[in-house]
């Protein structure tokens, strides 16, 4: 019933040079360790919460040295503020806004959507929160209320984002994506 994942993470990864590292831990982590590019997760996720857990530390690679990360580091923007956007960002990757289409036309639980979209229903959850006005409008009127919402988690969904302190990484380039 899942379709392959759209968007995987660790493939970005490789493609901005960072490293993805596991690490047995008895809690869901993720961690962006800019000093030595990595990206580190707990190793025992099934494969789609490790996706999205990589997804998010690439994001936050991404956004490292934006001007919301800056500030958060220097203690002027509370650092919630960057997880949301940290979590806006992996939701957009995951679920482009034609396969959101696709899926909603197709289910009415959002259990049911999030496992054939191939992610969790706390990121399915944010992203149709978090809808354009633009993706509102393609999306047909009504389908989205006949989703069964009850008990849908929101944010982390479980996950816990450990921040390191360290400088900034220099500015991520894309490098070319290898042929396999």
């Amino acid at each position: 019933m899942s379709q392959p994942l759209g968007y995987n993470a660790g493939d970005d990864a490789v493609d901005l040079g960072i490293h993805v590292r596991t690490l047995p831990s008895a809690e869901p982590i993720v961690m962006w360790v800019p000093d030595i590019r990595s990206v580190i997760v707990q190793a025992d996720l099934d494969p789609t919460r490790h996706n999205e857990a990589v997804a998010h530390g690439v994001a936050h690679a991404v956004l490292e040295n934006s001007w919301l990360v800056r500030r958060a580091r220097l203690g002027r923007v509370p650092r919630i503020t960057v997880e949301l956007a940290v979590h806006d960002l992996v939701a957009r990757r995951l679920i482009p806004v034609a396969d959101l289409q696709e899926g909603v036309s197709r289910f009415d639980s959002i259990q049911r959507c999030a496992t054939w979209l191939g992610v969790s229903v706390s990121i399915l959850t944010h992203r149709l929160l978090k809808l354009k006005a633009t993706e509102r409008r393609l999306i047909q009127p009504g389908l989205l209320d006949r989703l069964s919402w009850a008990g849908a988690e929101t944010i982390s969904g479980g996950i816990t984002c450990v921040w390191v302190e360290a400088q900034p990484a220099p500015i991520l380039p894309r490098l070319p994506r290898r042929r396999v």
